[in-house]
């Protein structure tokens, strides 16, 4: 008796582990590529960022937004929300790892605004009005299915 409820068991919990497998969802796997147009910028200097998405994964990608978060995200002076840029997509698919379609490039444009001044190593948001010059992290947040 003891035999048979270890072998039922045994084989119950071989198909839960094989139903938690199967349920698990495939993430993307992709690159994320950032270059600016230049080296450096000062406020009130315009630039263009561009971005490319490799797809390193087996499964196509299907991009539904790209969201860039400058340096100086947050609210101006004017106490309105800036810094942030997003682009929505609707079909946007990225091929598998190998195929001719397995790179997507796009590009921002932005300018800095006269009153940012940096202020050291930033990653996504901040910055104070104390420095002038500064060294950014790039923060790219893609939405995908």
């Amino acid at each position: 008796m003891k035999q048979k409820i270890g072998k039922s068991a045994v084989a119950a919990t071989l198909v839960i582990i094989a139903l938690a497998l199967i349920g698990q969802p495939v993430h993307a796997a992709y690159f994320l590529y950032t270059n600016p147009d230049r080296a450096s910028y000062v406020p009130g200097d315009s630039g263009t960022l561009t971005i490319v998405v490799s797809n390193t994964g087996t499964t196509t990608i299907n991009l539904t937004n790209l969201t860039v978060y400058f340096p100086w995200a947050g609210f101006g002076p004017d106490g309105k929300w800036q810094g942030n840029q997003s682009t929505t997509y609707s079909n946007q698919l990225i091929g598998s790892s190998g195929t001719s379609s397995s790179i997507f490039t796009t590009t921002f444009q932005f300018t800095i605004p006269s009153w940012y001044g940096g202020g050291g190593i930033q990653n996504c948001f901040g910055g104070s009005s104390t420095t002038r010059y500064g060294q950014y992290v790039n923060c790219v947040v893609v939405g995908s299915n």
